[in-house]
């Protein structure tokens, strides 16, 4: 089975929601792709590239400039007013169209990411003549909109303040990153703890995110002021060791990114000075860096782009340091993690694809490893059917659990073929 042929996409429309009319919509599913073009927000079919209105935003200009998507289809956005910079943060419910604010306090936003306990993380740059300048991240209830925690930024330089946040995400244990002028900040909610993963060298980390096996990629953009078309570096950086390898160039300037399922990156683009054409969508594969084109021709008022969660699930290909010969007979064993979110027992093992070629397992049981511990699924799978090439550094199982579907990557190492 090829990289993105099992992902069965659909392309379906949903009916104009207003501010003030609530209309007839559908739900988001895992893998939908959410963009935000000017303040409406639009689904984008990942294989076609076709856009359908999920919401349309009011008339002033202003822009969307992060989007988080809960994996029950409970989407939030940050819209951030044109010419004051102020933000608020928003609710969207697909079922009903309704759009509500949930968080104006008045202040800047850069960007928007949400924790494994469904609450939003926030950055905010408080500019106010009170405040001088204060930086802080926000944990908010997304149910209520309520501070849950504010821990502050305090950047300077020379001894005066500094901006300093341009994006944010959350790591696999929870903890914020936000990608500054100078590097990668990691932040502990637990502890307030403040960790800096690496120098961002000439240009500002502006966009960071968070793929499926824990690795880090963030996009360094062009100078403001270059004046010849450029390119955006999309560079991985391994979150223990902290060395970073360029993934890719892509074009313009990029506004927004997200991860599809197995791994694909998508990146929102605008022009640059120089630059003609109009903004875009564009898939980068994770592996050798090539690019092509999902949807094109956009306003270049285009920001924000997220994809709907599939339920969170974490697997361990066992001995995933080792490596693994893709020509062996051998078994291979994965374990699938339970927790609280996830119970192992409602998987559909008839169901699974494992690797490239969507191989099935040949045997399996659920083992226990505490009294206390929730139960973990071990499976078998022969290495020679799962389809992996040398060179590969990453293998997905997927399949459903409880109806729900769900995919979840980790590291390899893959030699022979």
């Amino acid at each position: 089975m090829g990289r993105w042929s099992w992902m069965r996409k659909r392309s379906w429309t949903v009916l104009l929601a207003s501010l003030l009319i609530a209309a007839h919509a559908v739900a988001l599913e895992p893998d939908d792709v959410v963009i935000g073009v000017g303040t409406s927000l639009y689904t984008v079919d990942p294989l076609t590239g076709t856009l359908d209105l999920l919401s349309e935003g009011p008339t002033d200009l202003g822009s969307i400039t992060g989007i988080a998507v809960r994996p029950d289809g409970l989407l939030f956005f940050t819209q951030t007013t044109a010419f004051t910079g102020i933000s608020s943060v928003w609710r969207l419910d697909p079922q009903t169209g309704e759009r509500s604010a949930i968080y104006s306090p008045g202040h800047r936003f850069r960007g928007l990411a949400m924790d494994r306990l469904g609450n939003l993380v926030v950055p905010v740059v408080d500019a106010s003549p009170d405040s001088g300048f204060q930086e802080e991240l926000i944990w908010l209830d997304s149910e209520t909109g309520e501070e849950v925690l504010v821990i502050p930024l305090k950047p300077k330089v020379f001894g005066l303040p500094f901006f300093l946040i341009n994006d944010v995400a959350v790591d696999r244990e929870g903890r914020a990153l936000v990608s500054t002028s100078f590097g990668i900040i990691r932040v502990d909610p637990r502890t307030g703890g403040l960790e800096t993963l690496g120098s961002a060298g000439s240009r500002s980390i502006w966009l960071i995110a968070v793929e499926a096996d824990g690795s880090i990629l963030v996009t360094q953009r062009c100078l403001i002021l270059h004046p010849l078309p450029c390119s955006a570096s999309l560079i991985r950086t391994d979150p223990d060791s902290g060395l970073t390898h360029t993934v890719s160039m892509v074009p313009g300037l990029p506004l927004g990114i997200a991860f599809e399922a197995d791994g694909g990156i998508l990146v929102s683009t605008v022009p640059v000075r120089g630059d003609p054409g109009l903004g875009s969508i564009v898939r980068v594969d994770p592996d050798d860096g090539s690019q092509t084109l999902v949807v094109g021709d956009l306003p270049t008022i285009v920001g924000a782009i997220g994809v709907v969660p599939h339920p969170e699930v974490r697997i361990d290909v066992r001995p995933s340091r080792l490596r693994i010969d893709a020509k062996s007979r051998g078994m291979l064993p994965v374990v699938v993690f339970g927790s609280e979110r996830f119970d192992v027992e409602g998987i559909d093992l008839d169901g699974l694809g494992f690797g490239p070629s969507g191989a099935s397992p040949l045997t399996s049981r659920v083992v226990q490893r505490g009294a206390d511990a929730f139960p973990d699924l071990l499976l078998f799978f022969r290495a020679d059917q799962a389809g992996f090439r040398p060179g590969d550094t990453r293998a997905c199982l997927y399949g459903t659990a409880n109806g729900v579907p769900f995919l979840a990557c980790d590291k390899i190492q893959v030699i022979g073929g």
